[in-house]
């Protein structure tokens, strides 16, 4: 859960370069997003989200392109990583365990169809994208 937060991060800070036509910022963002996302898919339980790791690499490499062939929002891309983000800081060590932060996910991203795309180990009980402690 933190390394796809952190991942997230990193592809914020990827899109403010991309904004601010950054050259040396974009190689940097992009070079660390790949290595957290590489580190994600070296986990023993990612072999399940394979497939999803493998579009959030075309899209990372997608963003950097000269002309880019996806046509990816960066609010999408930013309201992916959202839930992440809030259950790292609801998560006992790094938020003192307050449940009420995840209050704060917009209902759309609380959608109990998320379960049936990332199969069994998919969504919490509110739709809620999760992945094992150990990510």
């Amino acid at each position: 859960m933190f390394l796809m937060a952190n991942l997230g991060s990193e592809v914020t800070r990827l899109l403010c370069a991309l904004a601010e036509h950054n050259e040396g910022r974009v190689r940097g963002a992009h070079t660390r997003a790949c290595a957290i996302l590489t580190e994600i898919r070296a986990l023993p339980d990612a072999e399940h989200a394979e497939g999803e790791f493998s579009i959030l690499q075309e899209v990372l490499d997608d963003l950097i392109r000269e002309a880019p062939h996806l046509r990816i929002q960066p609010e999408s891309l930013r309201n992916y990583f959202t839930p992440f983000a809030l259950k790292v800081l609801a998560s006992s060590s790094y938020g003192g365990g307050n449940s009420n932060v995840l209050e704060l996910i917009p209902k759309p991203y609380r959608n109990p169809k998320i379960r049936g795309i990332r199969g069994k180990n998919g969504a919490d009980e509110g739709g809620v994208p999760r992945y094992s402690d150990r990510g």
